[in-house]
């Protein structure tokens, strides 16, 4: 089985709004169980022709410590609409503010896909807390067109927790 941290709080929200140009808890947009790409989070490149960086910080649902370091996945949907690849989408998972796995994804294309990032055993061994980790995105236009990124779901997958061993409590016997 597999444990989901989903987006379940905003941590810093930047210049990136929901689909109705909200910038109040954004991660209800991609926090779904099953991917709905009606609603979403998006930021948009000024267009001055400069490349500018557009993060947003969102935390994730605790999740127990798994068994073993396989099998660490982060997945999310996104899309941006400058039909050249112009926007690269830098993905990371943060232990607090400790980057633990960095991707940038520079081939998005101009409809919704869903992308997967695997973790390696040695990366996932050196999440220490569970109940700590946020997704940061940093969406930036190459170009300084003014392209939109948009992201629809996001999510963290881990190994089900280790099974817990109970041992019975200390047998007590009465005489009287």
């Amino acid at each position: 089985m597999t444990q989901f941290a989903r987006p379940d709080a905003d941590v810093s929200d930047g210049d990136w709004l929901n689909q109705d140009d909200s910038n109040s808890n954004l991660y209800a947009s991609i926090d779904e169980a099953s991917h709905s790409d009606s609603d979403y989070i998006k930021a948009e490149d000024p267009g001055y022709g400069t490349p500018t960086d557009m993060p947003v910080t969102i935390g994730l649902s605790d999740i127990n410590e798994p068994d073993g370091n396989a099998d660490h996945k982060i997945k999310y949907r996104a899309t941006e609409n400058s039909g050249s690849n112009a926007v690269q989408l830098t993905v990371q998972l943060l232990e607090g503010s400790t980057s633990r796995k960095s991707v940038t994804n520079s081939s998005i294309g101009g409809s919704f896909a869903e992308y997967t990032i695997n973790l390696s055993e040695a990366e996932a061994n050196n999440i220490s807390d569970y109940t700590n980790l946020k997704l940061k995105f940093t969406a930036s236009d190459t170009q300084g067109g003014g392209a939109v990124t948009k992201i629809s779901w996001a999510e963290f997958q881990a190994p089900d927790a280790a099974a817990s061993t109970t041992t019975s409590p200390a047998f007590l016997m009465f005489v009287h």
